[in-house]
Parts: structure tokens; C-alpha cells; sequence
């Protein structure tokens, strides 16, 4: 097995734009740039032309699902730092119960006025999360903040779409390009970018996830409308309340009394969840 992943490793197969590699046959595979030139992706989108990045992600998506079948997968964007340049890695192979399902009217990435919370006094609405100087001089995604008061962004379709494949090119294009255009106003580096597909997803809507560290995030957020800071600390509050307890303690928070995924962190940190 060893020889048989080495192997692939050593043999990737390049398309037009992409060269992609089989890291782990059925659970893994990695796709590139063709062209390596060491950018990283926020440099790649904004020195890249247009028509380029959209026959990239056309390229990596028509590979994932019409070349090999795959519906149900997790995409990463890795690779932030200048001179390392970047790749997609695409997990898929799991079994999933994903997406949750939801009521006519109630998608919070369609309804500006969709409870985040519903139920909840006090809930935040929909609409109230959308930053309006990342979209709304463009009619094709929506950025926002976190729903869960993590540390980071989502950007979202303003149409109703639940795969990159049936984006239009503007809306594949901008749904990436705000996304960066968001970390460099803000004067951040992603952790990672991701967006789930399939049964990979907890939502319908396709939206992409952008992480970044926690220390960092928090700094800029002392920059913030106080508006903003408002409604950042209503989610924080009624996440805080509505959550259920972590099962598993962060081994980084353990090892160094501190993570650098912060609030977007899948395990307990400290006395969290500690009930």
C-alpha cells in the first residue's frame, strides 16, 4: 500500500490549468496550479486574470465530479504564505448525514430575515451578519460574518446554488475574489478556505468558509464599527448559550495552553463546556 501511494505521489496527471495527484486512492487526492509559481492563493487571485481563475475552478471541479464521480467531498484551500504557493485538497470517501434540512423561507443565506436562532430571545438576524462593503458592489455572493461567532468569514451565493459546478463564471469568480478581498481589508492571512459539497455540507446553500487565527481576528475586530462589534458580540453570547458541550479537549490547547483555530475550533478549550 505504501508503494502504491508513493507511486502516486510521483505521478501526478496535469490537465490544461491544474495538475492533480491521488495522495490517498479513494480518501484524498490534491490538485495544483499547473503553473507553480510559488504564489499564494490571496496573490494568485489578485495577479491571476479573470478568465484564468475561472477555467481553474472549472477545471478542478469538472475533475472532482464529471472525471471522477465524486459528489460528496470536503474542498480546503491550503497555503497562504508568499513563495510556498497553494493546493486544493479534496477529502471524500466518508459517510456523511449531511445537510440538515430546512423550511421553505428559513435558509439564512437566501432570507436576510431568517432567525439564526430561532426560538432564542434576543436572536440575531440573517441579514444583520452580511458586510455590506465586501457585497454590495456586486450582485453575485454575500460576505458575512460568522453565524457562530467564529473567527473568520462566509461567503455565500445570492442565488439559491448547492455545487460550484452550477455557479455562472461571475458568481465562481466573485464568490472566491470577496472572499479574498475581505482578508486583505481586514489585514488577515486564512487558516483555510473551504467548502463542503454533498452530503459533506450541514447546510444546502454552498458557502465558502474562510478561517483565520483567532489572536489575529480578534485584534482587528478592535477596528470594527461599533455596529459590528454589537452584533458580534450578540452571536457570541447566543452561541455561547445554545451550543452543545464539546466532547473532546483541544490537544494543542493542552500541549500550549492556547490554539490557533481559536473559537472556530472543533474541540474544548479550558473550562468550555465544562457542564
Amino acid at each position: 500500500m505504501a508503494e502504491k501511494q508513493e507511486h502516486a505521489r510521483s505521478n501526478p496527471i496535469a490537465t490544461h490549468l491544474m495538475n492533480f495527484t491521488d495522495v490517498r486512492p479513494g480518501k484524498f487526492m490534491e490538485l495544483k496550479p499547473a503553473v507553480n509559481s510559488g504564489r499564494a492563493f490571496c496573490d494568485f487571485m489578485e495577479t491571476t486574470p479573470k478568465e484564468t481563475v475561472i477555467g481553474f475552478f472549472r477545471e478542478v471541479v469538472n475533475h472532482i465530479e464529471r472525471a471522477r464521480g465524486i459528489r460528496d467531498y470536503h474542498l480546503k484551500v491550503k497555503g497562504s504564505k508568499p513563495g510556498a504557493g497553494f493546493a486544493i485538497h479534496v477529502f471524500y470517501g466518508e459517510d456523511r448525514k449531511g445537510p440538515e434540512k430546512i423550511e421553505p423561507g428559513s435558509c439564512i443565506s437566501c432570507h436576510g430575515d431568517a432567525l439564526l436562532f430561532p426560538g432564542v430571545e434576543g436572536s440575531v438576524l440573517a441579514g444583520e451578519c452580511v458586510l455590506a462593503e465586501f457585497s454590495e458592489d456586486q450582485p453575485y455572493v454575500l460576505c458575512s460574518m460568522d453565524a457562530k461567532a467564529r473567527a473568520g468569514f462566509i461567503v455565500t451565493p445570492v442565488r439559491h446554488v448547492e455545487t460550484m459546478g452550477n455557479l455562472e463564471d461571475e458568481e465562481l469568480y466573485c464568490l472566491w475574489r470577496v472572499g479574498v478581498r475581505a482578508l486583505r481589508s481586514e489585514g488577515l492571512q486564512p487558516v483555510s478556505m473551504i467548502v463542503n459539497h454533498g452530503s459533506y455540507r450541514n447546510l444546502p446553500h454552498l458557502h465558502l468558509k474562510i478561517w483565520v487565527d483567532d489572536g489575529v481576528h480578534r485584534q482587528a475586530r478592535l477596528k470594527w464599527s461599533d455596529d459590528r462589534k454589537r452584533v458580534w458580540a450578540r452571536l457570541e453570547r447566543l452561541t455561547s448559550s445554545s451550543l452543545s458541550k464539546k466532547r473532546a479537549f483541544c490537544p494543542g490547547f493542552a500541549k500550549q495552553g492556547r490554539c490557533k483555530f481559536g473559537t472556530s475550533c472543533r474541540f474544548r478549550h479550558g473550562g468550555e463546556g465544562a457542564n
